[in-house]
């Protein structure tokens, strides 16, 4: 903890200060995000993956006081919101402002300029498109980092080509590379996704953090004789890559069985 801690000098207590440790996605995002690089980060959703981010680009938006540093898009509304309720007190403890800006919502507009917004796509394209009626047009040429959560609902989707090509139009606005920032649950290829969203930014790096839990298998016979005693054995779950953990495997049995799987 206390290694992570210096990389993370200005956020650290207010996104980690709670925790014995990080979790595995939260170790790969750091150090990628903290170089300025882009990132695909792909994990299951217990790994925390707006914490992963958000913390290190807290930690360089500290940089540019005053300044719009980054936007957050979101699917729907109501994960804006949601994500509104876990970061904001973790920002205002970094010193930070979180604003949110969509169809229901708009509290970017204040005098005082936000470190980061949370919006959708259909908002970012009216922040965009209006420069003489919207008081956040003449802001966002100051941002420098992008992040799009649940990116797999975007990619392959006429959603998601508005989406990249409003990620043009921000960074042809904020004369300079965008810092893009793709998160992910589950995605049947990562380097496609990657290599759309990149843009005509520098290529994405790839994070692939592997998800599994315990699980208990009881099997137990059925049919002619009648369900037989259960026998239990240990079962894994996992993710994109890695070998089962040791004692892990499957019961096999040459007729019918019952499968009930209970969490460990």
């Amino acid at each position: 903890m206390t290694g992570w801690r210096k990389f993370l000098p200005r956020v650290y207590d207010a996104f980690f200060g709670g925790f014995s440790g990080l979790t595995p996605a939260q170790e790969e995002a750091i150090p990628v995000l903290l170089e300025g690089c882009g990132l695909l980060l792909v994990a299951p959703t217990a790994s925390v993956l707006p914490e992963a981010v958000t913390a290190p680009l807290a930690e360089r938006a500290l940089d540019f006081p005053g300044q719009i540093f980054g936007l957050y898009v979101c699917p729907t509304r109501a994960l804006a919101n949601d994500l509104e309720g876990r970061l904001k007190e973790r920002l205002r403890r970094c010193g930070l402002r979180l604003a949110i800006r969509h169809g229901e919502r708009d509290t970017a507009a204040a005098r005082e300029a936000p470190a980061f917004i949370l919006t959708t796509p259909e908002s970012l394209e009216v922040m965009l498109s209006s420069p003489s009626a919207d008081r956040t047009w003449a802001r966002v040429r100051e941002v420098r980092a992008v992040v799009v959560d649940e990116a797999h609902q975007f990619f392959g989707t006429r959603r998601g080509l508005q989406l990249y090509f409003l990620l043009e139009r921000l960074k042809g606005l904020a004369g300079r590379p965008l810092q893009r920032v793709c998160l992910s649950a589950t995605v049947g290829d990562p380097r496609a996704l990657a290599g759309f969203f990149r843009g005509s930014d520098p290529k994405l790096e790839v994070r692939v953090v592997p998800g599994a839990r315990a699980l208990e298998l009881r099997v137990g016979l059925v049919g002619g004789t009648g369900a037989g005693p259960a026998l239990s054995v240990p079962a894994w779950v996992g993710g994109n890559r890695g070998p089962a953990p040791e004692g892990a495997g499957l019961c096999q049995h040459p007729g019918p069985v019952r499968l009930a799987l209970l969490a460990a």
